[in-house]
């Protein structure tokens, strides 16, 4: 089997759906370490194809240097690019992208945990390993909120946690912890 998608399937995925895979990967991550966002959304704008703005609480969060806080925020980064990444290149083993505009945010929390570049690198390594275990677990959430996305182009949190829940055929969302 090819490691890379076929031309045919790279014809099929829209930009509009990388987006919302991107995005839906963000969504479940933060609601299952309880991070608040105010909504999500794939409505391309000269900045950017899609949004995850987290809610004013939740921006506090991210400024803060508690090690619980910057390493669940990294998580959510990740989760991101870890969807986005498994829907446009199933078959394709992958590592953490050189670059992408999110990856200054995840590096700039990760900077605040480590005391070396090095150091640095080789945690965001390892999160993005168990970032791409974790979004495989949940991947039926990441798929119900990504098709979600693609339909109604803008989510808000509570919506989401309905629509994961649905997915994964629980009452509540599971809890990860990071430690």
């Amino acid at each position: 089997m090819s490691t890379e998608m076929s031309k045919d399937n790279m014809s099929k995925i829209t930009q509009l759906e990388v987006s919302a895979y991107h995005e839906a990967g963000h969504c479940v991550a933060a609601c299952l370490v309880r991070k608040r966002f105010r909504l999500v959304t794939v409505i391309p704008k000269k900045e950017y194809l899609g949004k995850f703005v987290p809610d004013k609480l939740a921006r506090m969060d991210i400024a803060s240097a508690e090690v619980k806080s910057c390493k669940a925020w990294i998580f959510i980064g990740l989760a991101g690019l870890v969807a986005e990444n498994k829907f446009a290149s199933p078959n394709k083993i992958n590592k953490l992208p050189s670059s992408h505009p999110d990856l200054d945010t995840i590096t700039d929390i990760a900077d605040r945990l480590c005391w070396s570049s090095e150091e640095r690198d080789a945690y965001l390594n390892f999160m993005w390993v168990r970032t791409r275990n974790i979004m495989e677990k949940y991947w039926k959430a990441v798929q119900a909120v990504a098709q979600d996305l693609v339909n109604r182009k803008t989510l808000h949190y509570k919506e989401t946690q309905q629509i994961i829940k649905k997915a994964l055929g629980y009452n509540i969302i599971p809890q990860i912890h990071f430690l």
